[in-house]
């Protein structure tokens, strides 16, 4: 179904930006003689249009090709289900409850409970994150108290070269 659209989209597009030329007009009429005979035969709708791309009329044919084959598979069915309808229902839905079951069974086995990986997920990265500032804030402490202590060697130093300096500053006087 989805090839279907996809062809007749692109069918539509190819036949909306095509230069009419005559080789190709000649092509589709071509096509569309030999379509509208099909169509007489198959009680299918004829084909419009004239001014197909050889493209877009390949892609025409590819697309009755694919009518017919799912006209041809829906018989089939068709066919085969007279024969065998509550058999064929009774096991396609045990097929389905099988395979419902065997899907419920694989999403319950790969499947992680987020409801309790989430919570827990979150307070270890809250604690992460707190550890985090909380070395930053050693880190910064740690840089205050060297600068600190580098300040009172300094003054310390600064203090002992006053006193010396005052020493001898009185032992001149005397």
């Amino acid at each position: 179904m989805y090839v279907q659209v996809f062809l007749s989209r692109l069918l539509l597009s190819l036949d909306l930006k095509s230069l009419p030329d005559r080789a190709a007009a000649a092509a589709a009429a071509a096509a569309a003689a030999g379509a509208a005979a099909a169509a007489a035969i198959q009680d299918t709708p004829p084909i419009a249009g004239v001014s197909l791309s050889p493209l877009a009329s390949l892609l025409l044919q590819l697309q009755q090709q694919q009518q017919q084959q799912q006209q041809q598979q829906q018989q089939q069915q068709q066919q085969m289900g007279g024969k065998d309808n509550a058999a064929a229902a009774a096991a396609g839905a045990a097929a389905a409850d099988t395979a419902a079951a065997a899907a419920a069974a694989a999403a319950a086995e790969g499947a992680l409970d987020m409801n309790v990986l989430l919570p827990e997920a979150a307070f270890l990265g809250c604690i992460g994150s707190c550890l985090d500032l909380l070395s930053l804030r050693c880190l910064l402490l740690s840089l205050c108290c060297g600068v600190s202590i580098l300040i009172c060697r300094y003054t310390a130093a600064a203090a002992a070269a006053a006193a010396a300096a005052a020493a001898a500053a009185a032992a001149q006087l005397c």
